[in-house]
């Protein structure tokens, strides 16, 4: 029985090369301790291992092809020959970090602003382009209307789409983006809270130590505004952190801001690896808000990944502005494009799950069904190598001989050392089939 067109990954560890590599070119794998748990090694058909030299010279392989043996825990894993001949094309891939998709309306960090029109009505459209399990996608459209008063200012209509834009993503079944409102108003040491402040996520209310008062002995007001810095723990807040204004003044060491805080919980520091260096928490007053260029900042939330049972995906979305009578020449800033990455443990692992079909296990669907193995590491990233090559069809026929299409995908730990059993095998590969692997060799 034959398969056409299927596709094998190995997925190896960053191991040190074994005595197979450096003392017995010439001796066969017969069993599992001949290997490293998790090291790739070339053989011929008989299963001699190979170097990157013999693999040019051994006439087993000139007549039968090379094959990939990999050890997994008490198992040995291989491929399908491969001829030289054969091969059609080699790809090596470097990894690459996923990224979230971050864009702004307005100010962005470093210009622009929202502009303002009396009594008109701003329509923020999100246009999200999810990626289903089909690789088709689908696109919901979110929508954000923020009505203007007679006398609107920046900060009037920045502060109503923040929030409108908070409410419409909170809504959905799982929250695409998160919004943030920033603005041009500079950090200041002086602006920082006496005391240690306390957040959860995604409530109203935030905690001060001891009392409510910045600069030393400045009483918070109701109006003011407070930023947050949520990404780094070792800076002070910066023009494009996160703010909210103060609604209510709720006990000498509780306020309620404007709409749910999205930073993570935990404890602020009002002093960061020593004085005078920076706060993870300020106060900006009504006064400075009111002449800041304003903007909303949008973010794309990670997805939670569940092997088997929901596909890797991110956050894609485009930003509508509705209406010139209103919005005007309001910028819209795609500052960062959202990116799936290279060689990442989700997109390496659930591949994994997926060709286990291949090894008898036709239907991961079932409840009872457990994976035959899952040697993709959380937390992992790899680089790649894809070898595409066709197998000599078992049976001739009238015409040209036709072609067995298959794939062969090995994934490397990006951290693997100078000589360890991931670089010597891509020695091995990169002189069988003539393509350069320095990209990935260390």
């Amino acid at each position: 029985m034959t398969q056409n067109d299927v596709m094998q990954l190995f997925i190896g560890k960053a191991v040190a090369a074994t005595a197979v590599r450096t003392t017995a070119l010439n001796l066969i794998i017969d069993d599992y301790t001949d290997l490293a748990d998790g090291e790739i090694n070339v053989v011929n058909s008989h299963n001699m291992v190979l170097s990157a030299t013999s693999v040019l010279t051994d006439d087993i392989v000139l007549e039968a092809g090379i094959k990939f043996i990999e050890r997994n825990g008490t198992d040995l894993l291989t491929s399908d020959l491969i001829k030289q001949g054969n091969i059609l094309s080699v790809k090596n891939v470097i990894t690459a970090a996923a990224v979230e998709q971050l864009s702004y309306i307005g100010y962005n960090g470093t210009s622009g602003s929202i502009e303002v029109a009396n009594s008109k009505l701003f329509v923020v459209r999100v246009t999200l382009k999810e990626q289903d399990i089909t690789g088709q996608g689908q696109q919901i459209i979110l929508n954000a209307p923020y009505k203007s008063d007679a006398s609107a200012t920046q900060l009037e209509v920045s502060l109503g789409l923040a929030q409108q834009l908070s409410r419409v993503m909170r809504r959905q079944p799982v929250p695409p983006i998160e919004v943030g409102l920033v603005c041009n108003v500079a950090y200041a040491a002086t602006a920082r809270f006496a005391n240690d402040v306390t957040i959860v996520k995604g409530e109203y209310y935030i905690t001060c130590g001891t009392n409510k008062q910045y600069d030393t002995s400045s009483a918070l007001a109701v109006g003011d505004y407070v930023r947050i810095n949520h990404v780094s723990t070792t800076t002070g807040c910066g023009v494009t952190n996160q703010i909210y204004k103060v609604m209510e003044l709720t006990s000498a060491t509780v306020f309620k801001v404007d709409r749910p805080v999205e930073a993570p919980s935990g404890s602020y520091p009002t002093l960061i690896s020593g004085a005078n260096k920076g706060a993870r928490i300020t106060v900006l007053t009504a006064a400075k808000m009111a002449t800041a260029d304003l903007g909303i900042k949008l973010t794309g939330l990670a997805r939670t990944f569940a092997l088997g049972k929901g596909p890797y995906s991110k956050v894609s979305f485009e930003v509508g502005l509705d209406s010139v009578s209103s919005f005007g020449t309001t910028p819209v800033t795609y500052t960062t494009k959202m990116s799936l990455g290279q060689g990442t443990y989700e997109q390496v692992a659930a591949l994994e799950w997926n060709l286990l079909g291949n090894d008898g296990n036709p239907y991961p669907g079932d409840f009872m069904w457990s994976a035959a193995r899952a040697m993709a590491v959380s937390g992992g990233t790899y680089n790649l190598v894809s070898i595409n090559y066709f197998s000599d069809h078992s049976t001739g026929g009238i015409g040209a001989q036709p072609r067995r299409m298959k794939q062969l995908l090995i994934a490397l730990p990006s951290t693997y050392d100078n000589n360890d059993s991931a670089d010597v095998l891509l020695d091995v590969i990169a002189a069988y089939t003539y393509q350069t692997m320095a990209a990935l060799q260390v």
